[in-house]
């Protein structure tokens, strides 16, 4: 009951801070991406955090507030008729930014079960409904993966289309997290995680073709804030396959290796950016500009310390000063950088005269 009174207390404060200070505008397909932000955070990094993660009952809920505004913005497109021109055109990115919103589910539905076990209608009315949603966008997927192999070269591909993997390991993590285990045949998790890896292999290929094509391609003018899904989808990967034992450790510690290079090559690259955005844009512009793509970031590191926080590494010195490093600092980081883009949102989004002067 306690619970049910916090939720609804959390609902007319966010409804009353939405209405006053919040710009009236549909959300942007990928904004599935601030709850996968916020729950990695919530499912992973909090546990570094003795002070926050005694109120993880109540953060959780109020993350379910933020996803109950997201989805409400959604269903607005669908009564407006405006959400097939939104949302699910064939021939753009946009269709694959839906797998945050099947993401941003899943990560929802683990806090429930773990924070609120006994709320079994929210909790599998979530797995139903998230099961159905992940259906149809895969069902849409599969089509423009079609069209995107046949025109790939000469269109903008980035790191979005990585997302069909995001979603597939976040409904086989949500179905495990949800019944204990039980509900879902070890065939069946297996067969789900390569279906993720097929996708990944298949997203990966045309985002290379991509800049192959480009030849001489500028690391500020081409290169994506979205692609550090390349490892972010395969942390993801490597935590469903960890959290179910439905691939051999062997291959999992192969994931892991793969993560960390391509985490520090792409993360390379984004540090490299940021400093010619520096140099070119001034401070203000270089990283003072929000875009919700950012929160996908925020994800993949938080993903990266859960799938390295589940794993059991070889009893090597380098291995161990490697794992130390990454469960002592990224959470750190993940918790940085959400409070930094959340004052980026608040920046970009309030409408009063202090989100004006902010802007200004």
């Amino acid at each position: 009951m306690v619970n049910v009174l916090w939720l609804l207390v959390l609902l007319i404060i966010s409804m009353g801070v939405w209405l006053v200070f919040i710009k009236k505008e549909a959300v942007p397909t990928a904004s599935g991406a601030i709850v996968m932000a916020f729950g990695i955070f919530l499912f992973a990094a909090l546990h570094a955090f003795h002070w926050l993660f005694k109120h993880r009952g109540v953060l959780t809920l109020e993350l379910l507030v933020v996803w109950l505004f997201i989805a409400l913005s959604i269903a607005k497109t669908l009564m407006d008729h405006t959400f097939k021109k939104r949302h699910v055109e064939q021939h753009s990115l946009n269709i694959f930014a839906i797998g945050t919103w099947i993401a941003g589910t899943s990560i929802l539905g683990n806090l429930i079960a773990r924070d609120f076990s006994d709320w079994y209608v929210l909790k599998w009315g979530l797995v139903g409904f998230n099961a159905l949603l992940w259906i149809y966008y895969i069902f849409h997927v599969t089509r423009s993966y079609g069209y995107w192999f046949s025109t790939q070269l000469k269109k903008s591909v980035n790191g979005t289309i990585l997302l069909p993997t995001v979603s597939t390991q976040s409904i086989v993590i949500l179905f495990y997290d949800a019944s204990g285990g039980h509900f879902l045949p070890l065939w069946v998790k297996t067969t789900l995680i390569g279906l993720g890896i097929l996708f990944y292999v298949m997203s990966l290929f045309l985002l290379f073709s991509h800049y192959l094509y480009l030849h001489q391609w500028e690391l500020l003018k081409d290169w994506s804030a979205t692609n550090c899904i390349i490892h972010g989808a395969i942390s993801i990967t490597g935590l469903a396959a960890v959290t179910t034992g439905a691939i051999p450790s062997n291959l999992i510690l192969f994931m892991w290796g793969w993560v960390l290079f391509w985490f520090s090559l792409v993360e390379g690259l984004e540090i490299s950016r940021v400093v010619l955005r520096f140099k070119r844009l001034g401070v203000s512009k270089a990283i003072g500009k929000y875009h919700v793509s950012q929160w996908s970031r925020i994800f993949t590191f938080g993903m990266f310390y859960a799938f390295t926080s589940k794993l059991k590494l070889p009893d090597l010195i380098v291995f161990t000063h490697v794992q130390f490093f990454i469960l002592k600092v990224l959470p750190w980081i993940v918790l940085l950088l959400l409070i930094n883009e959340s004052f980026l949102f608040i920046k970009e989004n309030v409408q009063s005269p202090i989100g004006k002067k902010m802007r200004a």
